[in-house]
């Protein structure tokens, strides 16, 4: 049995933020090594910073990557660079002249076996 739960998506704050093109990136296995470097420079709240962080010889258990992009992401929400969705996010289409509405949910689920003694 699936377990669904919505969470609110984050954005950028755009009293913080004002150039908001300048902070996307494309999907982190088609960058190149100069086109992260320069996504780096365009802003320093570009999402190549949450996405795909600097790598470094010396990364460990503790410091490495994913430690440096979890630091990053709490300091833009302790600093409300990214705050918090309030509403849910919905858009709406008109296909041969009939008015459809589509909604779109983001959640999280957790995946429980519907069998009574499961596999462990």
């Amino acid at each position: 049995m699936a377990e669904i739960r919505p969470f609110a998506g984050l954005r950028y704050n755009q009293s913080i933020v004002n150039d908001i093109s300048s902070t996307i990136c494309p999907p982190y296995d088609v960058i190149s090594l100069s086109l992260h470097q320069d996504l780096l420079k365009r802003n320093e709240f570009n999402f190549i910073r949450l996405e795909d962080a600097d790598t470094s010889p010396a990364d460990n258990a503790a410091n490495n990557k994913y430690t440096r992009t979890a630091e990053t992401l709490a300091l833009w929400l302790d600093t409300k660079v990214l705050v918090p969705e309030k509403h849910r996010l919905s858009t709406s289409t008109t296909t041969i002249s009939i008015a459809r509405e589509r909604r779109h949910a983001a959640g999280h689920h957790r995946a429980r076996p519907v069998w009574k003694n499961g596999i462990k």
